[in-house]
């Protein structure tokens, strides 16, 4: 991206004074990539392109772009000049002209084709001219002369610097025999510079018919009508003399001189005053080794480091101190042919007369400078005062006062604290409005009511009668950053980045009217004066107006003050055609007058890999990496403000001329380029182009995939058939095998189901058994009960014969109801063995069980009662409950479980 080196140039004998000066522009071998040393330079004027012979390379700079046309050869370029849209150059032993050929430059050699040099010549071609429909090309020895059918060539009388053609007449300028005239090919003396002495003429001009000889050691000189020569300005050639002229070119009544090592001079040939442009003021170097004045005339200085340009005709001017002695300027205003500066180094009186800063007032921060009613009011950290032209005098405590104005009779002022009133007769005791301490950045009054912006945002009213303020919000919400526009009484308020809408002071309420902008990101808005404003949007200052209710944005070029605007602290004033703005380092000096209303005429250049796109082009998805080259067509792209959207995107501001697209999606595009102009978007130039779909997607791949599909669908049917075939007879033997294995599952489940009722039946007779064993148990323990009882009655009678027969007897009767042994031990047998599945998974489950806990859980599970138990297990009834609860303990089984009900569940 172009750097503008933007400044003032100090030319005052004064230490630190600065004085406006016009815009310089560098250019240095890093931004046209090219080399150092820039020998020639000329213009095509049709097409306001400027080339530069840049040593082995030809540079080319349209306002948008640079381009380096590349020599492939090893010598340098000395001379260069368009003629025709022909670019013609010189070079050692060589000499001859450019063409464009299939987008390239090809080189044809003159001299080459006419064997223009001879033997060992050793000639480098230093300038090249037109003249009488012929075109001359100058070496040192030598002067070529093409007609388009033929090369002539003279020799000149003595070596020469340069051939010169004044008022339509060539003169070569020896650097031993004084100044020749050259007339149908022949040199004829025409006078001497310094007779007897060599000298080297680097400038010849005319003015007012005397001779201008501009000498690389001695200065210029003057040859009246008389062909009396002269010293020029004395004291002016004194500073040439240690400065060496190395060329010297006049433009409309003033000499543009290039010196060796203190920059350019620029002399008035009417007023007789001049300016010095050197390194130490912003050029890109001290040598200048050509100069060249194109179509607006704008000086174009090729030194050896760089580039620069100087827009001398420009009216937009800069005031800078390259030194930053000057501070950042934070306020400013006219009195009586004085510039008033107040920086925050102090303040500062410029005379606009003698166009210099001569006087520091005040050291200090300097917050406000007001001129009302040719009263200047001086606002710094410590108060308010009045600057009578020499001394400032305090008249209020009043400090950081940021804006001053005066509506009917009172003065109103800004602060750190708040608002004050104060009129003629209490300067010195203004009167605080309201309560509200916050510093005000802006305001505006209206109906004696004050609209004031907080510097860290919010939007108040202020009411200077009934002394109060409130906040105003739109929508319930503080406003971030609110901007007051004023016209006519009418106010809008900017309560976003875009929007301004009507605020009614009488009602104090916001209504449905707005004020139309296009613009977008607009961050501060200043009154300049009846229906002028000044709007940043984007980091980008417009000259405004209100028409049709729509606010109308004409642009201010960037390049004037990028990157140099102060923050908070944006002031503009009109003084006359010109527009003066505020900057780090100095000030602005804008001519409304140079405003751009014509819309530009754009032209769009789409490359790839720096190939060029023909219009309408389909780029393939693989190599979608577009950059988009915007041109103005015979104007710098700086000095206009352009947009660009593509297609129904938003519309976004082109801060640069190149705009790259990586990666689109396939499809159609259009890249509209636009203006603001009458406040609405014009469209100026678009681009069509389409992104063709990615290769998988392309017609023959889908058309491929389409026939791919409908093999596989056919494939697929076919295989489908084949297979429904198949899978038929499988589920064919399926069937039947399933069938068969169902048979056999019936068969199957009836065996399991008749054995699960024989067992069953098993287990109904095995539980019948194992009641009827209980039951017999239980008699046979009731007998054996009832025997015992009986013999102990018979032990109680008393051992008489009798008694013993009646024992005897009952022996006898009772003994087939003795007691048998093995009877019980069959039993218990057969209970272990219906219960043997049982007594195996209680035992593997509780292994601290004994034979005797094991017979009592048989009893349990077969739904004995205690009572039924006793007598089974030859215990009593407390016997079998302490059994019973021992059993309980070492099966950890609660006494809330039924032990029936657990062993039969077991």
């Amino acid at each position: 991206m172009k750097f503008y080196l933007l400044f003032f140039i100090l030319i005052s004998n004064q230490l630190f004074s600065q004085s406006f000066a016009p815009i310089i522009t560098n250019y240095s071998k890093s931004e046209y990539l090219g080399e150092s040393p820039i020998w020639d330079i000329t213009e095509n004027k049709e097409k306001g392109i400027i080339y530069f012979a840049n040593n082995r390379n030809i540079l080319k700079y349209d306002g948008n772009f640079w381009e380096k046309i590349p020599t492939n050869s090893l010598a340098i370029i000395r001379s260069i000049i368009s003629i025709n849209n022909v670019i013609y150059t010189g070079s050692f032993n060589n000499f001859g002209y450019w063409k464009l050929e299939n987008g390239k430059q090809k080189y044809t050699s003159i001299s080459d084709q006419y064997n223009s040099f001879k033997g060992t010549e050793q000639e480098e071609i230093w300038k090249i001219f037109y003249h009488k429909k012929s075109i001359y090309f100058q070496s040192f020895n030598y002067l070529f002369e093409f007609d388009g059918n033929q090369v002539k060539r003279y020799k000149l009388p003595s070596l020469s610097s340069y051939v010169y053609v004044v008022d339509d007449k060539l003169y070569a300028t020896t650097i031993s025999k004084g100044v020749y005239e050259f007339s149908n090919g022949n040199f004829i003396k025409s006078f001497d510079v310094y007779k007897d002495k060599p000298i080297v003429v680097h400038g010849l001009e005319k003015y007012k018919g005397n001779f201008l000889i501009g000498t690389l050691t001695e200065g210029i000189f003057v040859l009246n009508k008389d062909n009396k020569i002269s010293a020029f300005d004395e004291k002016f050639n004194h500073l040439l003399k240690n400065n060496l002229i190395l060329k010297m070119i006049k433009y409309e009544d003033n000499l543009i001189i290039g010196t060796s090592n203190n920059g350019i001079y620029v002399y008035d040939l009417t007023h007789k005053t001049y300016k010095n442009y050197n390194q130490n003021l912003g050029l890109i170097s001290n040598t200048v080794q050509n100069i060249k004045i194109d179509q607006k005339g704008n000086a174009w200085i090729g030194t050896d480091k760089g580039i620069s340009k100087i827009e001398l005709k420009n009216k937009t001017q800069l005031l800078y101190d390259f030194n930053g002695h000057l501070g950042n300027v934070f306020t400013f205003d006219f009195y009586k042919n004085n510039l008033l500066i107040g920086t925050n180094h102090g303040f500062y009186n410029y005379s606009i007369t003698q166009n210099e800063t001569n006087t520091l007032i005040e050291k200090g921060l300097i917050w406000n400078v007001t001129n009302i009613d040719n009263q200047v009011f001086v606002s710094d950290s410590w108060g308010t005062n009045l600057y009578n032209g020499n001394l400032l005098q305090k008249i209020s405590p009043i400090n950081g006062g940021y804006k001053l104005l005066k509506k009917e009779n009172f003065f109103y002022q800004s602060s750190f604290t708040g608002i004050y009133q104060f009129t003629n007769e209490t300067q010195n005791n203004p009167k605080k409005i309201s309560n509200l301490s916050m510093p005000i950045l802006d305001f505006i009054v209206v109906n004696k009511n004050i609209l004031g912006i907080g510097k860290n945002g919010g939007l108040f009213l202020f009411d200077s009668t009934k002394n109060t303020a409130i906040e105003i919000k739109y929508a319930n919400k503080s406003l971030v950053n609110p901007q007051i526009i004023c016209e006519n009484e009418m106010v809008y308020i900017l309560i976003d980045n875009q929007t301004l809408v009507n605020f009614d002071t009488k009602s104090n309420k916001f209504t449905e009217l707005k004020l139309n902008s296009k613009l977008k990101n607009i961050s501060r808005i200043r009154q300049l004066g009846d229906n002028m404003f000044l709007v940043e949007a984007d980091n980008i200052l417009y000259y405004s107006k209100i028409e049709n209710n729509t606010l109308i944005h004409y642009l201010i070029p960037k390049k004037l003050y990028d990157g140099k605007l102060v923050d908070d602290n944006l002031i503009g004033k009109i003084n006359g055609q010109f527009l003066y703005l505020n900057l780090e380092n100095g000030i602005l000096k804008y001519d409304l007058n140079s405003i751009k209303r014509d819309l530009p005429r754009v032209k769009i250049i789409a490359k790839i890999n720096q190939n060029i796109l023909e219009n309408d082009p389909k780029i393939e998805y693989s190599n979608n990496y577009i950059d988009f080259y915007v041109s103005i067509l015979n104007d710098d792209f700086s000095n206009y403000q352009l947009f660009y959207q593509l297609n129904d995107s938003k519309i976004l501001p082109l801060n640069s001329p190149i705009i790259n697209y990586k990666q689109l999606e396939s499809g159609k595009y259009d890249l509209k380029i636009y203006t603001l102009k009458d406040g609405d978007f014009k469209k100026l130039n678009h681009f069509d182009f389409r992104v063709k779909k990615i290769w998988y997607l392309s017609t023959v791949m889908i058309i491929l995939y389409t026939l791919v599909v409908l093999g596989a669908i056919f494939s697929f049917y076919q295989y489908n058939r084949f297979k429904i075939k198949q899978r038929f007879k499988i589920k064919q033997k399926a069937f039947e095998y399933e069938l068969n294995l169902l048979e056999l599952k019936h068969k199957q489940e009836l065996k399991e189901f008749t054995h699960r009722k024989e067992k069953d039946l098993l287990e109904n007779s095995l539980q019948s058994k194992s009641t009827e064993l209980a039951a017999q148990a239980l008699i046979l323990a009731n007998q054996r009960t009832l025997i015992t009882e009986v013999n102990q009655l018979f032990n109680q009678l008393d051992a008489n014969d009798e008694s013993k027969k009646l024992k005897k007897k009952f022996e006898k009767t009772f003994s087939s109801y003795s007691y048998n042994k093995n009877e019980w031990e069959s039993f218990e047998l057969n209970i272990q063995e219906i219960h043997q599945d049982f007594i195996k998974r209680l035992s593997e489950e509780y292994t601290e069980l004994s034979a005797k806990d094991l017979k009592l859980c048989v009893f349990l599970r077969m739904n004995l009662s205690t009572k039924e138990i006793a007598p089974l297990m030859h215990l009593n009834y407390r016997s079998v409950e302490l059994q019973r609860y021992r059993l309980r303990k070492k099966m950890h089984i609660s006494s809330e479980i039924n032990l029936n009900k657990y062993m039969i569940n077991f």
